[in-house]
């Protein structure tokens, strides 16, 4: 027995689709399904939570941007 963690969407109509490791031998295969709804929320499956992070933070830096002096450059032996 083998045991492969993946993400898998269902859709509305109940269909489960996954796909396996290749070196997985073809055929009849015994497979347990246990589905974990605590793990993934509805905003991380259609993205809007990524949508509502951007909307939140752009435009939010208030103050000026400050770039510091990166130093000199080494001196390299030339070849």
């Amino acid at each position: 027995m083998r045991r492969i963690e993946l993400i898998a969407t269902v859709t509305a109509d109940g269909m489960l689709t996954i796909s396996v490791p290749a070196d997985v031998v073809p055929g009849a295969h015994a497979v347990i399904v246990e589905i974990d709804e605590r793990a993934l929320g509805v905003g991380q499956q259609d993205g809007s939570d990524w949508l509502t992070f951007v909307q939140e933070t752009a435009g939010a830096w208030r103050g000026d941007f400050e770039r510091l002096p990166e130093g000199a450059y080494e001196d390299r032996v030339a070849f």
